[in-house]
């Protein structure tokens, strides 16, 4: 499942100067530097293009390659792209059209927005997203330093690369200085460019919520309002009347057994266990959450949304109390909210811990928005309702009503079970 990127150089290009190599990049088996070239009529796996500036590349936006997530697919900014799509280091070539960026302790390779345009006379064939871990990543990546470190060691800016790579390396194995630049590319910066005051007010957040924590709220709100935000929902923890108890759920289910997979498979398997640990029914009701969260239903249901106009809910808890600051107030989609909850609970499957839900796109979200969808909406329930094969927006309508979510959670469970096309890169992203 490894990321690679293999660069083959002609004999007679082994010169001095000359860095350019038939270089095929591929992730988790599948090349996504395969292409057709009109120009000599075949299918061919590699791109021609400068070694020295794609390891450049590499090396100066490594951190938010590995850290930073992607926002809003519809809305993705210049800057970002610069940062995380392999064009951008083309120079005089034409690179495969795929953006890079990490989601937790994965790493993703995706077509880039708009890519189904045409290319001229190089058509690049795969066009789906990919993922490896952020240790095969990080290795690959590596493995491609040194190689071209080594073979074009006389290029005139070889010395150049070996020092950024150096100090690449140096930040890596310092634990201080690499937490730092991690905290700088969730927020969306380059190295040394977030404001030092940020960075310094989140790090002294960590010890109240956490490392893994601070990084899901710096994802959710990047940028120099994060502190303020983050603030303000740990505020909303503070005023919240919502009161439960996880102990229901504590132990029921290995947050390392959830690794390894794409999160929505493994958030399936983890509803679908706790569904049959709990004997839940086809429905889950208001009662049967307040069971889970040992409180009233009427107080999931009335509970004050402290965090409502926030940019991200939260839970904080204590000796397996969680005081939850729920943004959602219309009952279908408190429904979900509180699901998501309960599902990183299950993630972490730690006490005392502080709990982020957000937008974000990151593995940790996705899992809980596909553990919300499957713990309310069961794919064998759903068979009852829907013909899946067929499915209708009449159907999918019924089936929200008759599981208390909301429409786009029934078309979720549908998607991910290959019964309705994904139909937009956000849709693909959710899913991968």
């Amino acid at each position: 499942m490894a990321f690679r990127i293999d660069p083959r150089w002609p004999n007679a290009a082994r010169g001095p100067v000359q860095d350019v190599a038939d270089i095929t990049l591929s992730a988790s088996g599948r090349v996504f530097s395969r292409l057709f070239d009109g120009h000599e009529g075949r299918v061919r796996d590699h791109v021609r293009a400068s070694t020295i500036n794609l390891a450049f590349w590499f090396a100066d936006r490594w951190w938010r390659l590995r850290w930073e997530p992607i926002g809003d697919p519809r809305f993705v900014s210049p800057e970002w792209r610069l940062r995380h799509e392999l064009s951008s280091a083309s120079g005089d070539t034409l690179l495969p059209p795929f953006m890079i960026y990490g989601s937790g302790p994965r790493v993703m390779v995706a077509p880039i927005i708009g890519s189904g345009v045409a290319w001229g006379p190089i058509r690049y064939l795969e066009d789906r997203p990919v993922t490896v871990s952020a240790q095969d990543f990080e290795t690959g990546v590596d493995d491609f330093f040194q190689t071209v470190l080594r073979v074009c060691g006389n290029h005139p800016d070889a010395n150049a690369l070996d020092h950024l790579v150096g100090q690449l390396a140096r930040e890596r194995d310092d634990d201080e200085l690499a937490g730092w630049r991690r905290l700088e590319a969730c927020l969306g910066y380059d190295p040394d460019q977030a404001p030092e005051a940020v960075i310094n007010a989140l790090v002294d957040f960590e010890a109240r919520i956490g490392e893994t924590a601070i990084d899901e709220a710096a994802v959710a709100a990047p940028g120099e309002q994060a502190v303020e935000t983050l603030q303000s929902v740990v505020a909303a923890t503070e005023a919240s009347d919502l009161v439960v108890d996880f102990s229901t759920i504590d132990g029921l289910i290995d947050p390392q057994d959830l690794s390894g997979r794409a999160p929505w498979q493994a958030a399936e398997d983890a509803a679908t266990h706790l569904r049959t640990v709990l004997n839940l029914g086809a429905t889950v009701s208001w009662q049967d959450l307040g069971d889970m969260l040992r409180t009233q239903w009427t107080a999931l249901k009335t509970a004050t949304a402290t965090a409502r106009g926030l940019p991200y809910a939260a839970m904080a808890e204590e000796d397996a109390l969680g005081r939850l600051a729920v943004a959602m107030g219309p009952p279908v989609h408190r429904r979900f909210e509180l699901a998501r909850m309960i599902g990183d609970r299950i993630w972490t499957g730690e006490q005392n811990s502080f709990g982020v839900v957000s937008r974000a796109r990151t593995d940790r979200q996705k899992f809980q928005r596909a553990f919300a969808q499957a713990l309310l909406c069961p794919l064998e329930a759903l068979r009852e309702v829907v013909d899946v094969n067929q499915p209708t927006i009449e159907d999918i309508d019924r089936a929200a009503r008759r599981f208390l979510i909301d429409r786009s959670a029934v078309i979720a469970v549908l998607r991910n079970h290959g019964y309705l096309p994904h139909e937009t890169v956000a849709d693909l992203l959710e899913a991968a």
